[in-house]
């Protein structure tokens, strides 16, 4: 990963007067979703603009939508959680080194407890 670049994309919202502020205000897992979230929104944005003008951009491109997930990173998610996860976004998927890269996850910070039946406890 280059750190210099993310570093150098994420110093484009002009939130900080240098990269050493940004260095000291932001931890790797913030850096990360600063980066992806700003990602998202230009494509999000580069879909808007190509529907007004007719063009359906996931359509062309073979891409994915906003709400859907990567086969690749469901797959991962299962993996990592023997099993037990559905998808990447199921918070079951954040555990061992899942956890370590996201800076929190189960056993680090979560827990959680599964629930048996469908009634109220």
């Amino acid at each position: 990963m280059d750190l210099a670049a993310l570093e150098a994309e994420a110093f484009l919202l002009g939130n900080w007067k240098d990269f050493a502020e940004l260095e000291e205000a932001l931890s790797m897992p913030e850096l990360t979703a600063i980066i992806s979230s700003m990602r998202d929104k230009n494509h999000d944005d580069r879909k808007f603009f190509a529907a007004l003008k007719g063009v359906d951009l996931d359509k062309e491109t073979g891409g994915r939508g906003a709400g859907e997930s990567d086969p690749w990173e469901d797959m991962k998610a299962r993996v990592f959680s023997r099993g037990l996860a559905k998808d990447s976004k199921d918070i079951v998927s954040l555990q061992g080194e899942n956890a370590k890269k996201a800076g929190f996850g189960i056993g680090a910070g979560l827990g959680y407890s599964k629930v048996q039946g469908g009634g109220w406890s």
